[in-house]
């Protein structure tokens, strides 16, 4: 028996453009989990708590009140959970910590016992041992001789040059910061490599560099801010809408918007 939670995610995700790999990038929820929640095969999840947790953030994401979806699924029977098993009685040691003064008490006999043997030896040596033992001959020092008149001396040798800095590379000809205003899906590729696809928050921002070319691509155009090495750039388009655009050292070049809602554009292609 269907509840149509399932239908209502996967019909919201298409509507999105969005693949299952994409929804589960952004809230790290797995591709396993989120077709068994579309399939509402409830009996693949980890449990109820799981499942209620995991619906919720798949409408978050898709910017769907989870409440009505979640007034769908069966409500948790706390009378039904298991308890909670009382935990393993520590296991009695072997050591017995009254044993610990009986060793101490050992153990400084025995050093005194030693300190005794050292001190007896030391001041029943005989004198001439003593003697031989503190007495050092030291040579003297050998002077050296003065060198003849009119023999140069030996030329200082020659202090190496201090190492000159080495200049900083040029930094990455196209930078583009993304800052969100409000929540918004998006995805950035720089010279053909895609670097994330995820939810940014609002407030979030992100730095994205490239030698060549960026791409931005967002669920929702109204919802973030750009900016090119340094300079701020008009908005995509409304709040909610699909866009794409491509960024290089001379500007930005914009996707057509017919072509958005459509078939994204080749990541590998400028557009």
């Amino acid at each position: 028996m269907t509840s149509g939670v399932g239908e209502a995610l996967q019909s919201a995700r298409v509507r999105a453009q969005l693949s299952l790999g994409d929804v589960a990038t952004a809230t790290k929820i797995s591709v396993r989990f989120l077709t068994a929640i579309e399939a509402e095969n409830f009996d693949a999840l980890p449990g109820l708590i799981f499942t209620r947790n995991f619906v919720k953030q798949y409408a978050a994401f898709l910017n769907l009140d989870p409440s009505p979806l979640l007034a769908m699924l069966p409500q948790f029977d706390l009378e039904a959970a298991p308890l909670p098993q009382p935990p393993d009685k520590p296991k009695k040691s072997l050591w017995d910590p009254r044993w610990n003064s009986a060793f101490a008490f050992v153990a400084w006999t025995l050093l005194a016992c030693g300190a005794a043997v050292g001190a007896y030896m030391h001041f029943n040596l005989p004198a001439r041992q003593l003697a031989a033992r503190f007495t050092t001959v030291q040579a003297a020092p050998a002077h050296e001789a003065p060198k003849p008149a009119g023999v140069d001396r030996q030329p200082a040798p020659r202090q190496p040059a201090a190492p000159q800095p080495v200049p900083a590379a040029d930094p990455h000809p196209v930078q583009v910061a993304i800052t969100a205003k409000e929540d918004a899906w998006v995805q950035a590729t720089a010279d053909g490599k895609t670097l994330f696809a995820t939810l940014l928050k609002a407030g979030e921002t992100r730095p994205v560099d490239a030698d060549g070319w960026v791409k931005i691509r967002t669920g929702n155009a109204g919802g973030i801010d750009l900016s090119l090495n340094g300079r701020p750039l008009d908005p995509l388009g409304p709040a909610g809408q699909i866009r794409s655009v491509t960024l290089t050292a001379a500007g930005p070049l914009v996707a057509p918007v017919a072509q958005d809602p459509q078939t994204p554009p080749n990541e590998n292609s400028p557009l």
